[in-house]
């Protein structure tokens, strides 16, 4: 008898400790949802309350670092990375513009060995968070997917070899027409998968050289902002005959009364319906019907580095 081919997924939540409304999100998500893992930023607002109060309360939760090159302060001495951050700690090129900028200067050894401290720097930090709390972290990503850059890739393959953290999320995410038509993309959104596909590409044959692990499939970049129910439900419909370990990533919120953000942007994100129907989307009945329609097995890196 042929065995039917396994479908794991990993639905999950980056920006656990970013903001206080990140945390809240996740929280809700973890207990009253679907949600099965979340990335920590180091550099967060809320980093201490997703380690001391957010974790503690979803053990069942993978966890992992969101490494972070272009929002927020550095978490390294800023003396020791000033092509990266400021005098004051900040970094220098944010969001968009700080993804071009690390894309264009891999052939830059300062920026190389710069980048190398400050992901250690965010590496060591949660690691030592959570192995306080008896948890260990299971797979390293980027905020933005800065990680995938192909020099950025090698280094962070590295550094998870180093650290002995068994999973790097590969964003190799599927053209599905079928959600489109519930959510047409922003076309940064599209000029950004567009990129990465690219990079992914690159990224997966790198990945097969190295002994740490990657995802198969990865959902939520081209409709980054924008995972509600409906887009969610459409993509794991229309993934449905693909074995391996996909990952979908979101960014559930709830909205808070916190006084201090990352960057001016981050408290019309955090507060805004979008982010809100994310996380109405992890807790919907009907998400939940559709995973087990399709024959998926909920996950996380944490279980899969267990048991294969």
């Amino acid at each position: 008898m042929t065995e039917t081919p396994k479908k794991f997924l990993i639905l999950a939540a980056d920006d656990l400790g970013g903001q206080y409304a990140n945390n809240a999100g996740i929280l809700d998500a973890a207990q009253n949802g679907a949600l099965t893992s979340a990335s920590i930023m180091a550099n967060g607002a809320a980093f201490a309350d997703a380690v001391e109060r957010v974790l503690p309360a979803c053990p069942r939760l993978g966890v992992g670092a969101h490494l972070t090159l272009n929002e927020g302060n550095c978490v390294a001495p800023p003396a020791q990375i000033p092509a990266l951050a400021d005098a004051g700690g900040h970094f220098r090129f944010i969001e968009a513009r700080g993804f071009v900028r690390l894309a264009l200067s891999g052939f830059n050894g300062a920026w190389r060995e710069q980048a190398a401290i400050e992901m250690r720097a965010q590496i060591e930090k949660v690691k030592t968070g959570v192995e306080k709390i008896g948890r260990a972290l299971d797979h390293l990503d980027g905020h933005m997917h800065c990680h995938a850059i192909p020099w950025l890739w090698q280094l962070t393959l590295k550094l998870a070899a180093e650290y002995a953290i068994p999973f790097v999320r590969l964003p190799r995410e599927p053209f599905r027409y079928a959600p489109l038509r519930a959510h047409l993309p922003r076309p940064l959104n599209f000029a950004h998968y567009a990129n990465l596909q690219t990079y992914a590409w690159r990224d997966r044959r790198a990945g097969r050289r190295s002994p740490v692990r990657t995802n198969d499939y990865f959902y939520g970049l081209l409709h980054s902002g924008a995972m509600t129910e409906t887009v969610a439900v459409e993509l794991l419909r229309a993934h449905r005959k693909n074995a391996g370990i996909t990952e979908m990533a979101f960014h559930p919120c709830v909205a808070t009364a916190e006084t201090y953000y990352l960057e001016p942007y981050v408290k019309d994100l955090c507060n805004g319906e979008n982010r809100a129907a994310e996380l109405s989307a992890l807790k919907s009945p009907r998400l939940r019907a559709v995973i087990e329609q399709c024959g998926y097995r909920l996950t996380n890196y944490r279980e899969r580095a267990i048991k294969n």
